[in-house]
């Protein structure tokens, strides 16, 4: 019966992990679907391309005034 026991202990975490694995990557895809992101997700790329447009308007500006005094 040890003998037994011993397989089981060592063979079950083996058997297990791509069990776990599965059902965590389901919760993860879940929990990412979820309507926090549905709404999180599109307002921050949308700010951060409102800031990428900014940065990238003030840098021309930037540059046309350098140019000028060149």
């Amino acid at each position: 019966m040890p003998l037994i026991g011993k397989l089981i202990a060592t063979r079950t975490p083996a058997l297990m992990n791509p069990i776990a694995a599965v059902i965590s990557a389901a919760w993860v895809t879940y929990d990412l679907t979820g309507p926090a992101f549905r709404i999180t997700i599109p307002a921050v790329v949308r700010i951060a391309y409102i800031r990428q447009a900014y940065i990238r308007q003030k840098t021309d500006n930037f540059c046309q005034e350098l140019k000028k005094c060149l």
